[in-house]
This record gives structure tokens, sequence and C-alpha cells, in this order.
């Protein structure tokens, strides 16, 4: 991400020079240059910042020192030259010229200033300073990179107003102004940006943000991170496979979150918001140190046959960004509903085979039982599953078992299942000896097709013939002395008219 900002430069101004016996002749130091740029691109990186220091001061018979140089990024705004001894102007760091000793009087010349020539040396004063520059980079009108004034014994020639950068004058404020390094941005439209790093003070200005360097230091830029999302992959009935790349860490190291928003209706791009405070219903997410590069999240608990709008999403200290939004829709049964009952409207399922699976729950689903398979071919035909009236599916069943809150079936092939319930069992205490599923369908062009679902239950029978005098074992039949309810089981005769217990001569319950 690139950012236009606005960025103030200048040099330092240089020392002033000195004259003979500290007086005769002194000349003044130029200004530092000043340069502005009012489109300034920057990027979430560290930009060193260096601030010029002013030249020295030339004291007795020398010249004044250089000033330093100021530099931001690809800016460099040089300082002014120190004025030379013995009455001749420093050059101001933009090339404009200081001026010249007057020789008949002994008065210094000014420097040099970025926005004007320093005056030669008068007949009765050292000449004036060249002229600053103006900015209004701060919002107020600031002058800049004044060039210093010259010296005569008695009179000295005024300095170019130059609040930084400007040059000594010749005697007094000898030593050139220090440079100075400004950025200035209009706060709303960074909002989220956050601005890092040393040596700056930042203040604010109206709608403006200001940081100043007065001293070295670094302006760092750090925004919100870029992530992509692509395709949803390993679709399955309640689970898909979320792809997304996070492309720009917006200046920082790494993101601390990464994950998916997800949700049954479309939405807009949330912006800066925590999941939690978006209009997507769900969101998967993980926590940690990431960098940049492709990652994958595994969405679980989806509806099948639903289809789904998911975007990407990551987070580093400035905030959360989102990819665009990607759908995707769940697999399963086709119109499931219609495998209740035989009337060549099928149940579709896109299938890689004619198999078939179907498992059993006597606890509405939390626990499924012993599967078993049959291959449905291109022929429509009724299959039964497992051995009919004998077929217990691994479990002991009662007929209370099969009521509608308990009975679940599931028919799947690979991880593709539909549940079905609702079969309309009533309850009851027999026990069963076996649920036959019976399911028909046909296999082609790579379509599995399903036309009913039929549930029966077997009860035990015996081919014994029972009559007066038959003798059996009730197996919750009450002993004597055990209170209401089923017993421990108990031996028993028929009468030709009851079950008798043999212990009590009570009649047991059929």
């Amino acid at each position: 991400m690139s950012l236009e900002m606005k960025v103030l430069v200048v040099g330092a101004g240089g020392g002033a020079g000195g004259g003979l016996s500290g007086s005769w002749y002194a000349a003044g130091g130029g200004g530092g240059q000043v340069t502005s740029d009012t489109n300034f691109v920057v990027t979430a990186i560290d930009y060193n910042v260096t601030v010029g220091t002013g030249g020295t001061d030339g004291g007795y018979s020398s010249p004044g020192g250089t000033g330093g140089s100021s530099i931001f990024s690809t800016i460099t705004s040089v300082g002014g030259q120190g004025a030379q001894n013995y009455g001749y102007g420093g050059q101001s760091g933009s090339g404009n010229s200081g001026g010249n000793r007057n020789n008949s009087s002994g008065a210094g010349g000014g420097g040099g200033g970025d926005s004007g020539e320093g005056q030669d040396g008068q007949n009765s004063s050292g000449g004036n300073g060249g002229s600053a520059t103006a900015d209004t980079i701060t919002g107020a009108t600031v002058y800049y990179g004044g060039g210093g004034g010259g010296r005569y014994p008695s009179a000295e020639g005024t300095n170019g107003a130059g609040t930084y950068g400007r040059g000594g004058k010749a005697t007094s404020d000898a030593t050139g102004k220090q440079g100075i390094v400004i950025i200035s941005w209009v706060t709303a439209d960074y909002g989220t940006c956050t601005i890092t790093g040393t040596g700056n003070t930042i203040t604010t200005s109206g709608s403006n943000s200001i940081a100043t360097f007065i001293v070295d230091g670094v302006f760092g830029v750090r925004v919100l991170p870029t992530v992509t999302t692509q395709a949803a992959t390993d679709v399955t009935a309640t689970t898909v496979t979320g792809n997304g790349n996070i492309t720009d860490l917006g200046g920082y190291t790494s993101c601390t979150k990464k994950g998916f928003v997800y949700s049954t209706s479309t939405h807009t791009d949330p912006g800066n918001i925590a999941p939690a405070s978006s209009a997507y219903e769900s969101k998967t997410e993980s926590t940690g140190t990431y960098t940049t590069g492709a990652f994958t999240t595994s969405i679980t608990g989806l509806i099948s046959r639903t289809t789904y709008y998911a975007r990407a999403y990551t987070y580093n200290t400035s905030g959360y960004s989102y990819g665009a939004e990607v759908t995707f829709t769940t697999i399963g049964f086709t119109n499931p509903a219609n495998i209740y009952s035989s009337d060549d409207v099928y149940a579709t399922l896109t299938a890689t085979s004619g198999d078939l699976t179907i498992e059993l729950s006597k606890d509405a689903g939390v626990n499924w039982n012993s599967p078993r398979i049959v291959t449905f071919t291109s022929s429509d035909s009724v299959k039964t599953f497992g051995s009919g009236s004998t077929e217990l599916w691994g479990a002991n069943w009662t007929r209370a078992d099969l009521i509608d809150a308990n009975f679940r079936v599931k028919l799947s092939q690979g991880n593709i299942s539909q549940v079905y319930k609702t079969f309309g069992f009533t309850t009851g205490t027999e026990t069963l000896t076996g649920i036959e599923i019976r399911v028909e369908g046909k296999y082609a062009s790579s379509t599995l097709s399903l036309d009913l679902l039929e549930v029966k239950i077997y009860y035990g029978t015996s081919s014994l013939q029972v009559q007066a005098g038959s003798q059996a074992f009730a197996s919750n039949g009450r002993k004597a002395g055990e209170g209401a309810g089923a017993g421990t089981g108990v031996l028993v005769f028929y009468d030709g008219n009851n079950w008798i217990a043999c212990d009590t001569g009570a009649n047991v319950a059929a």
C-alpha cells in the first residue's frame, strides 16, 4: 500500500566567517537548501531521517563551518556554505551566492539565502543576508533557509528571515541554524495508518497530522495487511477447505491472526473491524506469527446442500483486512425427501459408484452401529440390507428404540450422507429380533438415484406348541418379594389361560 504525504526538508545554515580583529571584513553564512514535495509517496517501511547541524562560527580570522545536509528518503537538502574569512559571504545550499566585502570600508558580505543572493558589504554596514523560502506545509507560512548578515565595525547586515536553515550572522548569532524535516498528512485519509519511529514529535494542525524532526530519527509507516481469498476446495456435505493468501504485512514483521468468516448470505467487505462485529455469522481463526504466503483453514459443521459466502482475513497491529468474497455449495442428496415413497421420483447423488452404505442409530445420531453396504446397478431394483428378520446391526433393540425421537437411518457414499427419521413407530417394550431396511435405487451416468426407504421390524416367534402345562422362563418376571416393575426372572408355566409364576402362583404379564 502506498500513501501520499507532504514532505519538507531543510539543510542547515553555514556559519559566519571571522574577520580581522573579529569585526572587520566579517561575512554571513549561506542558508541551507529548502526542498518540499506535496505529493511524496510513502510505503509501509522505515525511513531514516537525517537533520543537518548548523555550521560553526569562524571566530577570529577563520572561515565559518558548512552546514550539514538534511535527508529524507530520496530528498536531500544540502547545507549552506560557511562564510569565507575577510568578508566574503557563504553560498546558500541551493546555489545563491553570498555577497562580497566592500574593499574600501571593510564591510563583510551577507550570506546567500535559499531564495536570494546575499548583498555585498556597504560603506556603512555589512551586507544583508539573502532571502528565505516561504513554505506552508504545516498550514502556516514559515520561512526557511535565509542567509546570514555581514559585518561592519559599527553595523551588521540583517539576516534573511529563516526559522531553520538560516546562515549565521557575522558576529552575533554566528553559528548556522540547524536543519529540519517535516512530514504532514491529512489525518482522516490515513485512519488505518500507524506512524512509528523515533526522533519525531507529532502534532495536529486543523485536519492534518504533522511529524517534526529536529534531530536524527526514523519515520515509519504501518498500514493494514493485505489478504486475498481463493476458491474453496475439498468441499463435502459438512466441511470445506478455505484458501487464503497474506500478500502484504503492512510494514510489520508479521500478522498475528488469520482465518475465514462465512455465512449463508452475502455481505460487503467488513472493513477494519473484528470478525465478531461483522455481519458474517461464523468464523474460524488461528493466532500466532504469520508472514506472507498462502494458508488453508478447515471449516467444519456446515449444512449439506447449502450455499455459503466466505472471506479470508488477517490482522496486524493496525487492524483487520478482508479478502474478496467467494462462494461454495456443500454437496449432498438432491431432493432427499423423494426417497420416502416408490413413485419414480428420485433423490439423487453425484457418486463414484453404485455402492450405498447404511447405518442405524438408537440415540438420535449420537452413535452409529456397524454399517452395511449394497451395490446398485443401472437397473432400478430394491435392495435389502442385512439378513432381514434376524439382522440386528450389531446392537440390541427394543421397540422403544425406534420411536421418532430416537431412531435414525443414515445413507451415505464416501463423505456424503443423508440422515432420515420420522418412521412413525410407536413405543413399546418388545425386544426385536431383526430390523429390515429396504432401498430402491439405480446407478447410471455417475448418479446414484434412490426412490424408496422402508423400515420393517421383527419380533420373536417360537416353533414350539404352547398349551396347558408348558413351561418357560420369564426373563423379567418377579420372584417372591420383588417389588413392582421388571423382576430378575422367574420360572413360569401355562395353565391354558395365563402364565403363572412357579414360586408364587401369581400371574405373569405377557
